[in-house]
Order: structure tokens, then C-alpha cells, then sequence
């Protein structure tokens, strides 16, 4: 059993908002769900019961074969954590009457904006400031190097970049668009 497996396994049942997983990877330590609002907890609270019982684990708040009941009322309200499987999932360019805007978004939706120039130095700045400002580097980090390389038929985008305290690097392959590659890279290289 891994973590994520668990993690992805109660975040697919209805009425789960999020779930979080603690201790390491093979052997969780404890599993915390929210649930969305308006949901029968008793109903999603036997599917979860379900999950972790088919991982070997069992809720602590109940006896086994027993339904969890939580109060919604009691739940704090949902707040917005960065999740730490959280992923970069696009780079949108977006051109307009009012200039050229790099959009870099994460799986949870969070979104940067930043504005650029059509292609060249100043959209690659761009896409790294969208990205580094999604993990927290603010103001843009200085671009030191972007390099592109074939390696072994494969091409490869890698980046250094600083932002007045440490030096970032990293690379992506570039499987599809260029701005995408150079937003990998800068994700990588950026993410805590």
C-alpha cells in the first residue's frame, strides 16, 4: 500500500473534499478527510470506512463494521492548502487587444498571470515568473541560464534562475510546447 494510493482512493469518493495522509509514504501514520458540505456523512463515512479497510486500517472514531457519523456543523470550514501532490497543469498564452498575458495554472486551479511579449526572452520570463509566484517566489527570480540540449534523441529545457537568496535549477523534457517544458523546469526547480 502506498500513501497516494490511499490518498487518490478517498479523494474518488463522493463527498470527500480532501484527504491528507500522514507519516511516510509506506506506512501512514494517519489519515485526516474532510467532507464537502451538504453530504450525507454517514453514508460517505461507510465508504471511507470501506477504503481503509481494504489498506488495513481502521478509523479510530468508530468500532469496526460501524458507521462514522461526523456533525457538518462541527467541520471547520475548508481552507486552501497547497497540495503536496499538487502539479503544474498548464501554461495558457493569451493574446488580446489589451497585449499578451501568460496564464501558468496548478491541478488545484490555482492561477498566476503575468503579462509578456510574444515569444522570446520576455515570454520565457514570463511563464517563470507565473510559475515561480505559484510556489511562493515573489517578486520573479533573475533568469541566469536557459539552456536547451538534445540528449540521447530527446530535448531537454534546463534552468537556473535566483532570486536574491538561493539559486534554482531545473529541467523538463520537452514532450510538447516550449512553454510548457520552461514552466516544468522552473515548477521543479521552484517547488518546496
Amino acid at each position: 500500500m502506498t500513501a497516494d494510493l490511499l490518498r487518490d482512493q478517498l479523494l474518488n469518493l463522493p463527498g470527500v473534499e480532501s484527504a491528507v495522509i500522514e507519516g511516510d509514504a509506506l506506512t501512514p501514520e494517519g489519515v485526516r478527510v474532510r467532507l464537502s458540505a451538504g453530504v450525507d456523512a454517514a453514508s460517505v463515512g461507510e465508504a471511507v470506512q470501506r477504503v481503509l479497510s481494504a489498506h488495513g486500517l481502521r478509523s479510530e472514531m468508530a468500532p469496526p463494521g460501524e458507521a462514522v457519523t461526523v456533525e457538518l456543523d462541527e467541520l471547520a470550514p475548508p481552507t486552501l492548502a497547497t497540495d503536496r501532490r499538487e502539479t503544474l497543469a498548464s501554461i495558457s498564452i493569451v493574446e488580446g487587444g489589451q497585449g499578451t498575458t501568460v496564464r501558468a495554472e496548478t491541478s488545484n486551479g490555482r492561477f498566476a498571470d503575468r503579462p509578456a511579449h510574444a515569444g522570446g526572452k520576455r515570454l520565457d520570463e514570463a511563464v517563470i515568473g507565473a510559475v515561480s509566484e505559484l510556489n511562493g517566489l515573489s517578486p520573479t527570480p533573475i533568469v541566469l541560464s536557459i539552456e536547451e540540449r538534445d540528449v540521447e534523441g530527446t530535448r531537454v529545457v534546463t534552468i537556473v534562475i535566483d532570486d536574491g537568496i538561493n539559486r534554482y535549477a531545473g529541467s523538463s523534457v520537452i514532450d510538447g510546447g516550449r512553454p510548457f517544458a520552461l514552466g516544468q523546469a522552473t515548477w521543479t526547480a521552484t517547488k518546496a
